[in-house]
């Protein structure tokens, strides 16, 4: 994944979505193999039992800082970002 153009890597999960929360915890490993720096929500991290050296962890509403793309996990999307993002240039 050297030629990618997306080197840092947000998931916010819906934590009552069973499914989903396991499925981050197998997408952060496979993202942090392929040499990506992953950040999860501090929840999630303990849910998922997703080790430091595999992803970092923070408040989910600092998820999105810095990230070049942010994945959300379970449920339906939103047909907009939350609150904030806009200014944070996540949608450029």
């Amino acid at each position: 994944m050297s030629g990618s153009v997306f080197k840092r890597i947000g998931i916010i999960t819906k934590r009552s979505d069973h499914r989903a929360v396991v499925s981050t915890g197998w997408l952060a490993r496979w993202l942090a193999d392929q040499g990506l720096e992953v950040t999860v929500t501090d929840e999630t991290s303990r849910a998922a039992g997703i080790l430091p050296g595999i992803a970092m962890s923070r408040p989910q509403e600092e998820v999105a800082e810095g990230q070049d793309l942010v994945l959300v996990l379970g449920g339906m999307a939103p047909s907009s970002p939350p609150a904030g993002w806009w200014g944070r240039g996540m949608c450029r």
